[in-house]
């Protein structure tokens, strides 16, 4: 994934499953790469994208616009313009979340 430059995810493209955000989905956003998905544009995968400046979400036939994104992300890459990701991204690592976990049951006992 690392080596990678830009990740491809595909997601449920019906609006009932725009809640539902793969595990998948976090270990790309900590990756810190320009994501392309597929699914669902209102969706809550699609708001966390924006907020974390990660990529953009396409539905199964947006053809011209996710040319027009791709293009974009060739020329950074041709110019070595890096994307900028916010820092809170880190909050979905596994260790954060384990610790998070950790703290929680430990409170609980």
């Amino acid at each position: 994934m690392q080596k990678s430059n830009v990740l491809l995810l595909t997601l449920f493209k019906e609006k009932e499953q725009k809640g539902v955000i793969t595990g998948k989905f976090y270990e790309y956003l900590r990756a810190g790469k320009p994501i392309i998905a597929f699914g669902y544009t209102q969706s809550d995968a699609a708001l966390l994208l924006e907020k974390f400046n990660s990529g953009n979400i396409f539905e199964y036939d947006e053809i011209d616009r996710l040319t027009v994104y791709i293009e974009k992300l060739f020329s950074d890459y041709h110019h070595n313009k890096k994307m900028v990701v916010d820092e809170k991204i880190s909050d979905f690592s596994r260790a954060h979340l384990a610790k998070k976990y950790a703290d929680l049951i430990v409170s609980a006992i």
